[in-house]
C-alpha cells in the first residue's frame, strides 16, 4: 500500500493518466485487484478493490473548482455498481 508511515490514505493496484494545467484537467483512474488503506476512518483500513474505473474532470476559475464524472464502476468482495457524481467549491467569502 502506498503511504508514509502514520498515512490517513493509502493505494494499491491503482493506474493513473492525468492531463491537468491551470485551468483544469482530467484523470482516468483503474484499480486492479487493489486496495484502499483508511486507517483513521475504519477500524479494519484494508479495503480490497477488486476493480474501479473512472474518468473525471474538473475546472478551476478564479477560486471557484467544479469537478465531475459520468461514469463509476467498482467490485469489491462485498460490493458491485456504478455511480456518478459532481463537486464544487463554495462561494468564496466577501469581506
Amino acid at each position: 500500500v502506498l503511504g508514509a508511515k502514520d498515512a490517513k490514505l493509502g493505494l494499491r493496484g491503482l493506474d493513473m493518466v492525468l492531463d491537468a494545467n491551470a485551468n483544469g484537467g482530467t484523470a482516468n483512474l483503474q484499480f486492479a485487484d487493489g486496495a484502499l488503506y483508511l486507517p483513521q476512518v475504519l477500524e479494519d483500513p484494508l479495503i480490497p478493490v477488486s476493480a474501479l474505473n473512472t474518468q473525471f474532470s474538473w475546472t478551476v476559475q478564479g477560486e471557484q473548482i467544479k469537478m465531475h464524472s459520468d461514469a463509476v464502476s467498482f467490485a469489491s468482495p462485498h460490493a458491485a455498481g456504478q455511480a456518478r457524481w459532481s463537486w464544487r467549491s463554495g462561494r468564496p467569502c466577501r469581506r
